[in-house]
């Protein structure tokens, strides 16, 4: 999964890229519009995923305690649960196209 995450901007690094630009082209930066609608929409997701972390944290907290594990777990879980839509879909394609031992 390191490989590919590594990999992934280098071997795809024409899809950022103008069309029909040279090696060394540069995109034109987006309009302030734009700009400003997607800074908008980072913030409104940001506000979500710590809003849902913050919910979800007190039940977390219970269910950790009564494990007994340390109460750091509870930031480890939430940064997981928070990463995993991310994460998932390579790891899931990881593991279909791994090499498998004969």
């Amino acid at each position: 999964m390191v490989r590919s995450c590594l990999c992934r901007p280098f071997r795809h690094r024409d899809y950022f890229l103008p069309a029909g630009g040279g090696e060394e082209a540069h995109a034109l930066p987006p309009p302030n519009r734009i700009a400003l609608v997607s800074a908008g929409l980072l913030l409104v997701s940001l506000v979500a995923v710590v809003a849902l972390a913050k919910a979800l944290t007190p039940t977390l907290e219970r269910r950790i305690a009564a494990v007994g594990a340390p109460r750091s777990v509870v930031g480890i879980v939430i940064a997981a649960l928070v990463l995993l839509p991310k994460d998932w879909p390579p790891i899931v394609r990881q593991r279909r196209t791994a090499c498998k031992p004969v």
